[in-house]
């Protein structure tokens, strides 16, 4: 009697190995599925991005990087397509200092707009509000060839990603005025509004690397006049 309830433990712990090698071999089956799967994917992603590029004049159709690819390569604080296509577009061309660091604001604080953005519902001022729709223009035209090439971008996502809040705090700082006032504009919390300017420098220097790698060194000094008046007081 005890050979045989041994001999069916031993069945039973058979039975058992078994079962976990099928699911270790199915698990693994799996997992090398999902990499296989990983993989398709990013290498569909990664095509779709290079025809995108291609469409958007950053590379050539050798692969070879234009103009605008070499801007937008200096850029990593910020959105680099849709700021490449405000710098090749002259957006910056002779844009006042304020007016600068008002629109770079959109791109380091992102708050999902509460309301549809139009001229009606929008309380910035007439000059933030044409740079803004300027900014918008340019994501919905890089999102449109998302489409095309078959690249999946949320449009709303992406328009809300930019966010007007702090344009006229970020305008009035780089006009002079002091912290305490821009702080009661911005109607953000102290250390979101240090953080946000000083990201802007941060997106200033890479601009101006941007512009000095193409010989626009009048833009670059542009963008170095912005830096400078900016850096001060509480903030730096």
């Amino acid at each position: 009697q005890e050979k045989e309830h041994a001999k069916e433990h031993l069945h039973e712990g058979f039975k058992l190995l078994c079962k976990k090698s099928i699911l270790k071999s199915m698990a693994d089956a799996a997992k090398r599925e999902s990499i296989a799967s990983t993989s398709l994917v990013g290498k569909e992603e990664l095509r779709a991005r290079r025809r995108m590029l291609r469409k958007l004049d950053y590379v050539n159709s050798s692969q070879i990087v234009q103009t605008k690819g070499h801007l937008a390569a200096e850029i990593s604080s910020a959105d680099e397509l849709v700021l490449t296509e405000l710098l090749v577009n002259g957006t910056f061309k002779n844009l006042p200092h304020d007016q600068t660091v008002a629109i770079l604001s959109c791109f380091v604080h992102s708050e999902k707009s509460k309301s549809t953005f139009n001229s009606e519902s929008t309380s910035l001022l007439e000059e933030h509000f044409q740079l803004f729709s300027k900014l918008r223009e340019q994501v919905r035209r890089i999102a449109s060839v998302a489409k095309d090439v078959r690249l999946g971008i949320d449009l709303e996502k992406y328009l809300d990603s930019f966010s007007p809040q702090l344009m006229e705090a970020a305008a009035a700082w780089t006009k002079g005025s002091n912290f305490a006032n821009i702080l009661k504009i911005s109607k953000v919390f102290e250390g979101s509004l240090v953080r946000a300017i000083r990201r802007v420098d941060e997106l200033l220097q890479q601009l101006i690397a941007a512009c000095n790698s193409i010989g626009e060194n009048e833009q670059a000094d542009h963008f170095s006049q912005c830096s400078e008046q900016i850096k001060k007081d509480v903030v730096f």
